[in-house]
This record gives C-alpha cells, structure tokens and sequence, in this order.
C-alpha cells in the first residue's frame, strides 16, 4: 500500500495518501485532492530547523509543546491499534 495517514474518530476517519489524495469517510463522504510538493515541504523544514539552530530562536512553526503532543497522539494511535480500544492521548 501507498504511503498515508489515517485518523479514526467516533464519527468517521479521514485518510491522507501520499499522493496528495484526503479521502473523509463517515457523514459527509468525500475526496479531496490537494496539491502538495513533499520535496520542497522536506527542504523548507530542514532549512527552517537550521536556521532557528544557528540563531538561537525557537521554531514558530511547530513548537516543542505542539512537537510532543503530536507525539503523544502518535502514541496513543499506536496503542489503539494494538489494544483494539479508543486510546486518549496523554499531555
């Protein structure tokens, strides 16, 4: 299968492919084409991270705090898949 993101909610999920396709099931299905360049978006990160690196400031575009509670979803997702049951993220 294609590289995505899938986020699973009580009312329905939404699925990202890395092809830049958002596919929404549950009330209001639908697909959504986005145009995204994954190269660019990769190097503005690298160049944005060392730019705060070499002036000392920190990102404006994610911050630690928003760094790990995207991970803690991350964890929690993981642990709803193993578990079978809703997981809520902690933090």
């Amino acid at each position: 299968p294609a590289d995505r993101i899938e986020v699973v909610g009580e009312n329905g999920s939404a699925e990202l492919d890395v092809d830049g396709t958002i596919r929404v099931f549950g009330i209001r299905p639908e697909t959504i084409a986005v145009s995204v360049d994954y190269d660019a978006a990769l190097h503005n990160e690298h160049v944005h991270f060392v730019d705060c690196i070499r002036s000392g400031k920190p990102p404006e575009v994610v911050t630690l705090g928003e760094a790990i509670t995207g991970l803690a979803i991350a964890e929690a997702a993981m642990a709803s898949i193993e578990s079978g049951e809703a997981v809520t993220a902690a933090g």
